[in-house]
């Protein structure tokens, strides 16, 4: 009886754009054009390149939040505050999704460190990132809807 054939080795893996090709701004690209699965890939690759880069955590944030993954946002929007605390765009953001998540003590917080930060001028901005003036009155509108609402005391 004849040996058995071995099957044929399995085809290499289809480049990806997650591959550890893409810069930050790749990634920031490909979100503004709604590619939020391969900005997510790209961003994961660049993450294990950049694992301390709070922009790259801001974006990831904001890239989980828009996509209905709660969880991954508030995950990458802590690390940011975690390696920069000063940027009141990623205390925005966090608070936002401490408000869907149900922790609304923890959004009006994180709501409130947006505009401290914001209003003191000392939160950094970076390219693609919200001015001061934008974190404190997206932050305040947020502040005063829940109140309004009778969910802040």
């Amino acid at each position: 009886a004849p040996a058995p054939r071995r099957p044929p080795p399995p085809p290499p893996p289809a480049p990806r754009a997650g591959s550890g090709s893409l810069s930050l701004e790749s990634v920031r690209r490909l979100a503004n054009r709604g590619d939020h699965d391969e900005a997510l890939l790209g961003l994961a690759a660049y993450l294990r390149e950049h694992p301390m880069d709070p922009t790259a955590y801001l974006l990831g944030g904001v890239l989980h939040l828009e996509s209905g993954d709660l969880p991954g946002a508030e995950e990458h929007l802590r690390k940011c505050i975690y390696l920069e605390d000063g940027r009141a765009a990623a205390h925005l953001h966090l608070g936002m999704v401490l408000e869907q998540r149900g922790d609304l003590e923890g959004a009006r917080q994180a709501l409130g460190n947006a505009l401290v930060l914001a209003a003191g001028g000392s939160s950094a901005v970076h390219p693609g990132e919200l001015s001061p003036e934008e974190v404190a009155q997206i932050a305040g509108s947020q502040l005063n809807r829940m109140a309004e609402r009778g969910r802040v005391q």
